[in-house]
This record gives C-alpha cells, sequence and structure tokens, in this order.
C-alpha cells in the first residue's frame, strides 16, 4: 500500500511452501555402499512445509522500474516462520537491499547496489532456506550462509538512443552471523554486457551479460533491469 503520493509503501507478505526433496543417487553395488545410501537418504527425504508472515516497507524513486537510470529503490521486508501458522521449521527472514543509480552525463550512468539477507532460528534448517550469494556469474546456491552480505556496481555507456554497454563487477561474502561476514572470503564477479531499447515509450531495454565469477562463467539473455 502506497502512502498517498509519496515514494513510500508498505504492506504483508505471506511465503508458503512444500517442497519433497529425494536422495537420488545410485545404490548399485560398486557405486555407493547400501548402508550408506539408506542413511543418507533417511537424512534427506523429508516433505516439509515453510509458512511466513512478515512485513515489508519500501521506498522508490526510480526514474522507471523497467529500465532506471535515476533514483533510488530500498527494500526492507522481516519474515517470521512459524509452528502457529503451518511451518514444519521456525525462523525468522531478514532482506534488505538499496539500488542506487545515477546519470553522470548524456552517455555515463553508474548503479550500486548492496544487499543482506540472513535467517535464524531452528539448527536445522532446510538448505533452500539459507541465503546465498546472488550475483551474475556465480551459481544460486554456491555460496550460502545464515547472513549473505553482497554488493555490485555497474557502470553503463549510452552509445547510441537506442543502444548501451555496460561493466559491472560485484563481491559476496557469507557467515553464521553478520559479525562474521568481515572475516570471511570474497567471492568477485566480473562481466560486460550489451542492451537494445526494444519499446521506446516504455524505456524497455534487452540484451545480453557475459559474467565470470570464481569458478565459472555464465552467459544471461536480460529483459529489463539485471536487479
Amino acid at each position: 500500500m502506497r502512502y498517498h503520493d509519496s515514494n513510500w509503501s508498505a504492506g504483508v507478505r505471506q511465503l508458503y511452501r512444500e517442497v519433497n526433496t529425494a536422495y537420488t543417487a545410485s545404490r548399485e553395488a560398486g557405486k555407493v555402499p547400501p548402508a550408506a545410501a539408506d542413511l543418507v537418504a533417511r537424512f534427506l527425504e523429508k516433505d516439509i512445509t515453510t509458512s511466513g508472515l512478515g512485513l515489508v516497507l519500501e521506498y522508490d524513486s526510480r526514474n522507471n522500474p523497467l529500465g532506471p537510470t535515476a533514483g533510488f529503490n530500498y527494500v526492507a521486508h522481516l519474515s517470521r516462520f512459524d509452528e502457529a501458522i503451518g511451518s514444519d521449521v521456525e525462523y525468522n527472514a531478514l532482506h534488505l537491499h538499496g539500488l542506487n543509480y545515477w546519470e553522470l552525463s548524456p552517455h555515463w550512468d553508474v548503479a550500486l547496489r548492496a544487499q543482506y539477507d540472513a535467517v535464524a532460528g531452528d539448527r536445522s534448517l532446510p538448505p533452500y532456506v539459507l541465503p546465498s550469494i546472488d550475483l551474475r556469474g556465480i551459481s544460486a546456491t554456491r555460496y550460502q550462509g545464515e547472513a549473505v552480505l553482497v554488493t555490485e556496481a555497474e557502470l553503463t555507456w549510452k552509445w547510441r538512443p537506442n543502444w548501451k554497454f555496460n561493466l559491472f563487477t560485484g563481491v559476496g561474502r557469507t557467515g553464521d552471523t553478520l559479525g562474521d561476514i568481515g572475516a570471511s572470503s570474497s567471492r568477485v564477479n566480473r562481466g560486460a554486457g550489451v542492451r537494445y531499447q526494444v519499446l521506446q515509450q516504455y524505456g524497455f531495454w534487452m540484451g545480453v551479460d557475459v559474467a565470470e565469477g570464481p569458478e565459472d562463467s555464465a552467459f544471461y539473455i536480460q529483459a529489463g533491469s539485471a536487479w
């Protein structure tokens, strides 16, 4: 719900998931000992329901949500997953992000993103609940932790009215708590991309990014803003 005609809005969010995890590795002789396979299967094969309610607060002054070049977008939401509302595991989840866009000149833009995610609760949280480093060039769940901090910067050169090129780099860190992040290893990405404006009246851009992470490289087809 937006507050009058301001850039502020607030609301309630609900997340409900039913997940079945299964052990799919081969039980054939010579590959995995049957006793070990059964032990791993008993640990992994579960039906898990997570149900949470939370509050959302947002400030959004971007000049175009599809392809922003100026303005800011700050979001905070805190959710509680609890047995009282049907969750098999109990924990709190916090998400904060800030997207910042500046027009340096008619041909140059710069953007900065900062994001923090954290969970705290039961000791044995399902793997899909843990936040992970979210950067182009890094696999979605490659680096996980109970606390994750990510920053990314992007520089854009507007070559023609409908063509632009971008360079980006970012850093992500994980830890058990926010205090642990400072001592953890940095995971860095870097990459470049190109965009073409397919709908000028809406400021809608499409293009591709190529990104390199600590282990792999990746190719992305982008529609709208990468963030």
